[in-house]
């Protein structure tokens, strides 16, 4: 991370309360459409052992249209949760 991205979250955060999460939205949306590209047509699946956060999944999943087949799930339970 640059010097300069650092500062621009420090500020952006520099009233919350701690402690937090920061998703940098930009940054999240140029590597899933770089992976999107790379999968060639092929359909994918977002692990959501790796996104933690329901509302950034329905994101993901929105954005990748078609080339997403589902979600892959860690656990039965939150399968369940995730499609309520």
């Amino acid at each position: 991370m640059s010097t300069d991205a650092y500062q621009r979250y420090r500020r952006a955060i520099a009233t919350e309360p701690l402690p937090l999460a920061v998703v940098d939205l930009d940054a999240l949306e140029r590597n899933f459409d770089r992976l999107l590209a790379a999968a060639r047509g092929k359909k994918l699946r977002i692990a959501s052992k790796s996104i933690r956060c329901p509302a950034l999944l329905r994101r993901l999943a929105d954005r990748g249209g078609p080339a997403i087949s589902g979600l892959m799930t860690y656990t039965a339970d939150e399968t369940e949760f995730l499609a309520a």
